[in-house]
């Protein structure tokens, strides 16, 4: 799973964070304003999370306190921002902004305090951005509705919409790049797999590696560590209990073969590399109701899951599951794989 920013437990009122932190000082804490063209009354110049071919995407309007990207057709306003960075919900953006410029709630008789941020650990994900100012309805577009009190009462991972394809896809991802070669596999699979290593943006120093939906439409990228964790980032919105990863490849040989799930997208990698082409991961280690009707659906004209799986109460409440609707085989990988 993917390491969580910090997130303080305080209440936080989104309206006050809103108000007492501007959009050009949490640019200037991520050390974005350098490669940024003054332009009206904002910014423009590269988006901070994908890379675009159009040049200056990103648009900053001071007068707004708003942020958008043409190219992947994102924007709103600070909460927005840190929620894509640090890859958390909008109640823990919130929340870190808090923490952050010392803005505490007027609820509880405290001051709110704008100005520059105080010094904090951190490396953020994001490259440099580039764009022009936000102007007439571009300006309406990128200001999102507040959140309300439902959404902020969330779980804080929870998503808050479906999962829609993207309007953009990352160019210049490294297949042959030297970071990869501890994970064992060829060029030709990570490039089979359309994935590769990523020099910027919120994937910056992580092998990239898009999801598709079953019908192959591109939800996202998810991004793996290679920093000797084994941890994988995902976008804030994108909902994973929703797919499963590599289903749109492994529909057709599961007509005949049914269907492989193992926990892990580079296991789906490994058993590609031995021949297997009907694999699918769950990507975490519970499956949804979603992943679910996704298993049984595509189990081909055998109705056959073979689930490989470490021996664990996880793998037996799957199977639990799917046993009254499929064929279930388990095995471990490593076994199956020796």
């Amino acid at each position: 799973m993917p390491k969580e920013a910090r997130k303080p437990s305080t209440y936080v009122d989104f309206k006050e964070v809103k108000a007492a932190v501007t959009i050009e000082a949490v640019l200037e804490r991520y050390e974005l304003l350098d490669d940024l063209e003054p332009k009206d009354d904002g910014y423009t110049g590269d988006c901070p999370f994908h890379e675009g071919e159009s040049e200056r995407p990103f648009h900053v309007s001071l007068s707004k306190n708003a942020w958008y990207c043409f190219g992947c057709e994102e924007g709103g306003n600070v909460l927005d921002f840190v929620a894509q960075m640090e890859d958390v919900s909008i109640k823990g953006a919130a929340q870190l902004l808090a923490e952050w410029f010392e803005v505490e709630s007027t609820r509880k008789g405290s001051k709110r305090r704008r100005g520059k941020p105080k010094a904090v650990e951190a490396d953020p994900e994001g490259s440099e951005p580039e764009s022009e100012a936000l102007s007439g309805s571009q300006e309406a577009e990128a200001e999102r509705p507040e959140p309300t009190e439902k959404a902020s009462d969330a779980d804080p991972g929870a998503p808050e919409f479906s999962n829609r394809p993207l309007g953009f896809s990352l160019k210049n991802l490294d297949p042959g790049h030297e970071m990869l070669e501890p994970l064992g596999f060829d060029r030709a699979t990570v490039e089979h797999f359309e994935a590769g290593y990523c020099g910027n943006g919120m994937m910056k120093g992580r092998l990239a590696i898009p999801i598709h939906s079953f019908n192959g439409e591109l939800l996202a990228y998810a991004g793996r560590a290679l920093d000797g964790d084994a941890g994988y980032k995902y976008p804030p919105k994108f909902d994973r209990s929703l797919e499963l990863y590599n289903l749109h490849r492994a529909i057709e040989p599961a007509q005949a073969e049914g269907l492989m799930l193992v926990s892990d997208v580079l296991e789906v990698w490994r058993l590609s590399v031995a021949g297997h082409a009907n694999a699918v991961a769950l990507m975490g280690d519970e499956m949804s109701a979603e992943q679910e009707a996704l298993l049984t659906s595509f189990a081909g004209e055998s109705a056959r899951v073979l689930v490989l799986w470490p021996e664990t109460a996880g793998r037996d409440a799957i199977v639990a599951r799917l046993v009254s609707q499929v064929y279930v085989q388990t095995m471990e990988l490593e076994e199956f794989l020796a």
